[in-house]
């Protein structure tokens, strides 16, 4: 699981106090190969000995990046699969997240790197998750959705049956609840516009020094290991929140 192998990473960085991946390799007894090239990297073992190949040319982000992605490759064994001793990176590292042409073990290996390179912490600070406006944003934005589905049930039975005064007592109320928490809304809106500004993930990467693509994989690992966030809410993730509300067509 991706779980187990990101808790893996936290272990090796505990065992060495380092968050090089060469440092790691050299624990690890894995032969690191600088190299040059199109190629991000290599990691193959021949028959006990276990290497990987990063590339010089990468600059710094990229570098650490692929090179981590080369080590996950060998400590968690994706070398030694079936039919496999010999895994060769050119575009892997730079699959988005959410695409279906990535294979398994590359999408497991840019998961690791991801988590290794960038820290939680940071993280939450540069895209807003960790700022209580925003949590309670998302909280109630959750709530509206459900008075808005909630209502739009309700209102589809009235409209092929006679409803009771307690249905449409209910309908009133739900549409009540669906106006207030658009308010709610609209003023945590506000407050997070003035004293934080809408983040795009673009801002948040540049502000952690990273690509967007691996910032992308480090949240969806984040997700993966229990950060409260939507799937859909993170591969649409191109501002803070959307200030779309449904409440003035109710």
């Amino acid at each position: 699981m991706i779980e187990d192998v990101l808790a893996r990473v936290d272990q090796l960085k505990g065992e060495t106090a380092s968050d090089d991946p060469l440092v790691i390799a050299k624990h690890l007894k894995i032969e690191t190969v600088p190299m040059e090239g199109s190629i991000k990297g290599y990691a193959m073992h021949i028959s006990v000995i276990e290497l990987i190949g990063y590339n010089v040319n990468l600059n710094a982000i990229w570098q650490s990046f692929s090179t981590w992605h080369e080590l996950t490759h060998v400590f968690d064994k994706h070398i030694y699969e079936p039919g496999v001793s010999f895994l060769c990176d050119g575009s892997f590292c730079e699959e988005s997240v959410y695409s279906n042409n990535i294979p398994r073990h590359e999408r497991i290996a840019n998961f690791a790197a991801a988590h290794a390179v960038l820290n939680d912490d940071d993280v939450m600070e540069a895209t807003g998750f960790s700022i209580p406006a925003y949590r309670e944003y998302r909280k109630l934005s959750a709530e509206y959705t459900k008075f808005c589905r909630r209502y739009e049930d309700l209102r589809d039975v009235i409209r092929f049956s006679r409803p009771s005064r307690s249905m449409l007592t209910q309908l009133n109320n739900l549409r009540r609840s669906i106006h207030s928490t658009s308010e709610e809304l609209k003023e945590l809106e506000d407050e997070l516009v003035n004293c934080y500004g809408p983040r795009t993930l673009e801002d948040a990467a540049c502000d952690l020094g990273t690509e967007i693509r691996i910032l992308e994989y480090k949240l969806e690992g984040m997700r993966l290991r229990g950060l409260d966030i939507d799937p859909h809410e993170l591969e649409q993730y191109n501002k803070m929140f959307e200030g779309v509300f449904a409440a003035d067509n109710m």
